[in-house]
């Protein structure tokens, strides 16, 4: 039995088109993501991580205020919060 709460992960990935087309190519799955400015983490988030982490680089507020982000993809959803 796997007692594991991560399932995968990405730490410091660049906030670039090869990244975020990378992290959508993994699949769909959910978890927590942290949006940083350089090493200090600006936003902490969670759901679909592909899908929010792209929503976030579009985003007019939080868009240009981040250049690196870390994803956490959970086993079992109901852990997610």
């Amino acid at each position: 039995m796997n007692d594991a709460l991560i399932d995968a992960y990405g730490h410091q990935w660049a906030r670039n088109k090869e990244n975020i087309e990378a992290l959508r190519s993994r699949g769909n799955f959910w978890g927590v993501y942290v949006l940083c400015d350089g090493s200090m983490p600006i936003y902490i988030g969670r759901g679909r991580i592909a899908k929010r982490v792209a929503q976030h680089q579009r985003s007019k507020t939080k868009g240009q205020a981040w250049d690196h982000f870390s994803w956490y993809a959970v086993r079992k959803r109901k852990y997610e919060a």
